[in-house]
């Protein structure tokens, strides 16, 4: 084995798990290293810092590997440029300041200072360079910076590891380019190591400023390699010169298989070795304890029996279960208390040391003696009102996700409670577990944007500060008064002021000018729940449900009393009785089981949640003049053009989209260059056209732009009956047919439009449409770009429109591309079973979107329920039919084998008038003497639909309705409750008669 090979051997020793790592970084180090890396160890960086520590403060003594000043730097200590510089050139020199000498940093009493900019820095790493190779007899500085290493190899290089690299983009932004190039901007041999737990392209400048560096991703360790890690430390504690006892070498199998079941218990949170290790400190005394004791009294007893003492042997198999049922809850509390670090392990050991004496009747549920210190009296008195108020926002903001904001702060307390109480406690059931979470409390308090902050602050201020507030007349509106109390200065002072007292953290650099202020709560839940108490603030309340740990202190004076043990320890279940719905008999398709309890701020379907937003503006102006306007005049026109063309042929309808596209710049148009002015009281111009006005434009057009059925009744009656009743008869018809829809809408609504399981994959197509027209985000995401939606659009719309003239007007060949009939023109079985108009369509070809579309769209019918239709058409259309037509069941033969028509014995349409009487009744002396009625295969699937679905369906139908009437609101249907309800006006319009609406109760 060489030097090279032995040195690699030496490391991963220490640090079992990283031999890749190792012998790859190390092979760098001796041979050519690159003056840009950049390290990606998500998992564990402080424990690859060491690595890298290790390899380059030795890596010199490998034989013909050039000689290496190194540095390791904290970004999170320089938070400033001047700090970077006076800390890497410090490093580097191995200059220790002293308070002695004033801390003065390298180069000492020289007056040349290189700490100023860059440039600067630049100088001072080339004097650094030149007194490593120079001559001795030319360096400057004097004091402790010129003790160095006087090796003169022109071949020796620097090394800069800045830990925690992306912090760097967040305090000192100017610095990543620089140091990113350089070795280019020096002119010396050195390499800067960047080592971060997110990716480069996280921290990656814009513009292609920096260059790519060199990639070295760090794998995640295994179980055993922490484990090992774990067991090599008490290793070498053991192995010291005056080992304590608990580490005694004996107890090594005993430790081993204690940090294995501490790594089983909260690897669920951490795989850190450094925090496990913390954590396996503080708990190994207490825990080894009863075993100490025991052998402490056999020692002791030996001594006064004057034989000799015992060896300390690990207690037996019975002995390390009732050890580690004993201590097991109390893994998961020490964790809780030491990882982020609201106590020391010292103290956490001492507070919670095992007492042997202590009866059942006094001991706490873990068996652990009481003696945890009390929490003493928070001195909140000084704080202003306001800046107490501003705090509880602060940790309610990092405490609760972003997406709970809607929930928690849109409820009254009344139901804020009713809500907490219903998911405190998980029910336990056999469904899917979720996947679990690491707390809030363990991660620490996450980052807020300024305006969050105000947000939850004026929900606070609106519902607590209420009744104490001044009355001022001016402001009479509910939230008015809130409104300009959050937006006044003084509330950013003293924001600014609870910054400098560092109750709050500010995490964005102060000349950051793209987005708003970011910031992190600076105090715990404990000086939290002291100010609540002081302002009669419910923060329990406030907390989302989700962070149960919460519920562990629920007041100051309770300390004493020591959580459950399940409290520690539990398993994590989705809730609420979502679990039995997605197991039950009938699944809904459309849901993803493993997350539709993850979504309670959203729609539990994906399509739903891409679609429609969850947040919701109700300020925004919806019933305005233009929406008047433009949805009269569209509810005139679109039905009065349908019903013109309904007649004749080629009929062609205009759907709804028509006026959703055309109102849109038609709005725009009048926002633009209508007159801000009041007409009794009625505002021209409120301002933009909103997606509200669109969406209400174009529900007053689409409801009546399809031609009432009602009206086929009427021109039957005139031109095969020869039938002419009054207008009033002819109208009372059409409407009655109409309200008739209308109502079994109603009445179906709790049913078919509530529940937030009732999809209606069409009405997504239009909401998404709506969100693109009223949207100005991009299609692209992050630095990848893309075009813009409304162009997007554009250009699919440019495409479509020129495309439908070739297979609509110059070749309508392409759109029934019956290409197999085109080979065999003059056989009539190949055009039933392959013809598009009078055959079985099994051409399968068609090249235009109209044909594609005819049944619905397939951009928006879900997959499961296309390939349904899909199946029953080729077993039921392309297997059966031609099967029972070709062997003339029913008499089958004598007619098309698809056909709207009906016909006689004589295959002729029949002739209805033949069977009719002068009052136009049935003449069934007539109906015998003429035909019975031949229909083609093809009715029968409208009967064949009504006794399918109640023959296989019923049970579902029944299901889904009474499980409509138990299952919760989601989102969408609660921002609606915002609305009153009791109502619903549908307006209808036909040409040329108005028809009025109607007022229908759910």
């Amino acid at each position: 084995m060489d030097e090279e090979e032995a040195f690699i051997q030496k490391i991963s020793d220490a640090h079992p798990g990283y031999t890749s790592f190792i012998t790859h970084l190390t092979t760098l180090a001796s041979t050519y290293l690159p003056p840009f890396i950049y390290v990606t160890d998500a998992n564990n960086p402080r424990v690859t810092t060491l690595v890298i520590d290790a390899i380059f403060q030795d890596v010199s003594s490998i034989p013909d590997a050039p000689p290496t000043l190194y540095a390791h730097v904290n970004a999170v200590a320089c938070f400033t440029p001047r700090i970077f510089y006076d800390t890497v050139l410090n490093t580097l020199a191995r200059w220790k300041p002293s308070w002695e000498d004033g801390c003065q940093v390298w180069p000492g009493d020289d007056p040349q200072r290189y700490n100023d900019s860059i440039d600067s820095f630049l100088h001072g790493l080339r004097r650094l360079r030149l007194e490593r190779t120079g001559d001795p007899s030319k360096r400057k500085g004097k004091g402790k910076g010129k003790a160095v290493d006087s090796s003169n190899e022109q071949n020796s290089s620097m090394v800069i590891l800045i830990e925690r690299a992306e912090r760097l983009s967040e305090g000192v932004p100017e610095l990543i380019v620089p140091l990113s190039r350089l070795a280019e901007l020096s002119r010396i041999k050195v390499s800067v190591i960047l080592l971060s737990s997110v990716s480069w392209e996280n921290i990656r400048p814009a513009l292609g400023a920096s260059p790519d560096p060199y990639y070295v991703n760090v794998e995640s360790l295994a179980k055993q390699n922490v484990i090992q890690r774990l067991v090599s430390a008490f290793r070498s504690t053991s192995s010291s010169d005056t080992p304590h006892v608990t580490c005694h070498p004996a107890l090594q199998p005993l430790y081993e298989q204690y940090v294995e079941t501490l790594y089983n218990a909260v690897s669920i949170y951490t795989t850190d070795p450094l925090e496990l290790q913390y954590v396996a400190a503080a708990r190994w005394p207490g825990f080894v304890k009863p075993v100490i004791s025991q052998y402490e009294e056999l020692f002791r007893q030996a001594e006064e029996e004057g034989s000799d003492p015992p060896e300390l042997e690990p207690p037996g198999t019975d002995g390390r279960l009732r050890l580690f049922k004993f201590f097991l809850p109390t893994f998961t509390a020490a964790l809780d208390a030491l990882y982020p670090r609201l106590d020391n392990a010292a103290d956490w050991a001492a507070n919670h040391d095992y007492d042997a004496g202590q009866t059942s009747a006094t001991s706490n549920r873990d068996g652990l003696s009481s003696k945890v210190k009390p929490i003493p009296g928070f001195k909140v008195d000084h704080l202003p009102r306001m800046s107490k108020f501003i705090l509880i926002a602060a940790f309610l903001a990092s405490a609760n996700p972003p997406k709970s904001d809607i929930r928690m702060f849109s409820r009254g307390p009344e139901e804020r409670r009713k809500k907490r109480r219903k998911s405190s406690s998980p029910k336990k059931s056999g469904g899917v577990q979720t996947v679990v979470k690491a707390s809030q409390r363990l991660l620490g308090p996450a980052t807020f944007p300024l305006d969050r902050l105000l947000a939850i602050l004026g929900s606070l201020l609106e519902e607590n500060d209420y009744e104490t507030r001044p009355h001022d007349p001016r402001f009479e509106l509910p939230g008015e008064y809130t409104d300009m109390e959050i937006g006044r200065i003084y509330i950013y002072a003293k924001i600014a002021e609870l910054t400098l007292m560092r109750a709050l953290h500010r995490t964005s650099a102060m000349d950051k000018l793209d987005g708003p202020p970011m910031f992190k709560c600076g105090i715990s839940y404990d000086v939290a729940l002291a100010l609540a108490r002081d302002l009669d603030v419910p923060l329990n309340d406030l907390i989302t449900p989700s962070h149960e740990y919460f519920a562990e202190v629920q007041t100051i004076g309770s300390q004493n009393k020591e959580p459950e043990p399940d409290d520690h320890v539990r398993t994590l279940h989705s809730g609420r009785s979502c679990e039995t719905e997605l197991t039950s008999e009938f699944d809904d398709p459309n849901l993803e089981p493993n997350r539709a309890v993850e979504f309670d701020d959203d729609s539990p379907y994906p399509e739903v949640r891409s679609a429609v937003a969850n947040t919701d503006d109700p300020s925004i102006p919806v019933m305005t003049l233009r929406t008047w306007v433009l949805g009269l005049a569209w509810s005139v026109l679109i039905p009065g053009v349908n019903q013109f063309l309904f007649f004749r042929y080629p009929a062609v309808p205009v759907v709804g989209i028509v006026a959703q596209l055309i109102s849109y710049p038609l709005g725009s148009l009048m926002a633009a260059y209508m007159p801000r002015k009041r007409i009794f009281g009625i505002s021209l111009n409120p301002g933009p056209f909103s997606i509200k006005e669109h969406v209400l434009i174009t529900i007053m057009a689409s409801v009546g732009s399809p031609s009432a059925y009602a009206t086929d009744i009427i021109a039957v009656q005139r031109v095969y009956y020869n039938q002419r009743f009054s207008f009033t008869y002819q109208w009372l018809l059409v409407v009655s047919t109409q309200l008739i829809g209308f109502s079994a809408g109603g009445i179906a609504r709790r049913f078919l439009v509530v529940p937030a399981s009732m999809i209606w994959p069409t009405t997504l197509v239009s909401c998404a449409l709506f969100n693109t027209l009223h949207s100005q985000q991009y299609a692209g995401s992050g630095r990848l770009g893309g075009i813009s939606r409304e162009r997007f659009f554009l250009y699919a719309f440019a495409a479509s429109y020129t495309w439908y003239f070739v297979p609509g007007y110059l070749f309508q060949g392409l759109s029934y591309f019956s290409w197999v009939t085109w080979i065999w023109p003059e056989n009539a079985v190949i055009a039933q079973l392959f013809g598009y108009i009078h055959g079985m369509g099994m051409s399968v070809l068609t090249f235009d979107w109209s044909q594609i579309a005819y049944i619905g769209s397939p951009l928006a019918t879900p997959w499961w329920a296309a390939a349904n239709i899909l199946f029953g058409f080729v077993v039921f259309y392309w297997i059966v039919t031609p099967i029972l037509y070709f062997t003339n069941t029913w008499m089958s033969l004598y007619m098309p084998i698809q056909s709207r028509q009906v016909f006689d014995n004589t295959m002729h349409p029949y002739n209805v008038t033949r069977i009719l009487t002068p009052q136009v009744t049935l003449d069934m002396n007539a109906y015998k003497s003429y035909s019975p009625v031949f229909m083609s295969l093809s009715f029968a699937t409208i009967t064949a639909t009504l006794v399918h679905t109640f023959l296989h369906f019923r049970k579902q139908i029944i299901r889904q309705s009474q499980r409509s009437l138990r299952e919760e609101p989601d989102i969408h249907a609660r921002l609606m409750t915002v609305y009153p309800q009791g109502n619903i006006t549908a307006i209808k319009h036909r040409a040329p008669v108005t028809l009025t609406t109607l007022l229908m109760h759910p």
